[in-house]
């Protein structure tokens, strides 16, 4: 899961749009962004429907739709945030990203369930597919304690029995167990594609300029999905005991 990247001129998507073709990787999806970031103020691209279409259409990637960033877009543009929810799942995402937030802002804080406004039951009953994969995006700072996502699971949990008598399904990985969850998920998704190999960074306008962790990814791309997806379920599932 990538984000589209930083800037907002023609330049920085179209390049956003080569460096996914380079990738040339079927599993990978773009992610919808704010309009701004709230820690550095520099505007993005992909967080209006049409953009997330072109990348889309023009690259073969796959949608991730995070419900807080299309809030926070929405809300940055005065636009409706339904109108503009319903603008997104029309593009089929394949999987989502859920937190809790203040419906009405422009800032993604990454709150647990029940710390902000947000219609959560309506954004899974509505908006997720069936058989969809949702991530866990709670939790912005370093654990200090197992709480929070033990609730946040458990409420997801409710949630899935909700969509069950709609004849929906939501599958939720047995790794979410793990406290670290939320911030491995944004861990891995900034600090790796994003970050260091394409030089494509969420806060900083895209380039061209390959850096050196380009060549590793290269060489790890050789490794089978089979044998990739058990190492990176092995980095989630860290036992609770490690926490004594």
């Amino acid at each position: 899961i990538l984000h589209a990247g930083a800037g907002a001129s023609e330049a920085c998507l179209s390049e956003t749009i080569r460096q996914f073709r380079n990738i040339g990787d079927s599993r990978i999806a773009v992610e919808n962004l704010p309009l701004i970031c709230s820690s550095t103020h520099v505007r993005l691209h992909g967080n209006i429907p049409a953009e997330i279409q072109r990348i889309i259409t023009e690259t073969g990637c796959k949608f991730c739709l995070d419900f807080s960033h299309a809030v926070c877009a929405a809300n940055s543009t005065n636009a409706d945030v339904w109108q503009t929810l319903n603008a997104f799942a029309a593009l089929n995402p394949s999987m989502y990203h859920l937190c809790d937030g203040n419906i009405n802002g422009t800032d993604d804080e990454h709150l647990h369930y029940g710390e902000g406004n947000y219609d959560l039951k309506r954004l899974l009953t509505e908006y997720v597919e069936p058989n969809a994969l949702v991530t866990m995006e709670t939790g912005h700072e370093i654990p200090q304690n197992i709480t929070p996502w033990l609730e946040d699971l458990r409420f997801l949990q409710i949630c899935k029995k909700t969509l069950a008598k709609k004849n929906k399904a939501v599958y939720i990985p047995p790794y979410l167990k793990s406290v670290t969850y939320g911030c491995v998920a944004q861990l891995v998704e900034q600090l790796t594609l994003n970050q260091w190999v394409w030089g494509s960074n969420p806060h900083a306008p895209t380039n061209k300029k390959k850096p050196a962790l380009c060549r590793l990814f290269c060489c790890l791309r050789q490794i089978p999905e089979r044998r990739s997806a058990s190492f990176l379920k092995f980095r989630l599932t860290l036992p609770l005991s490690v926490l004594d």
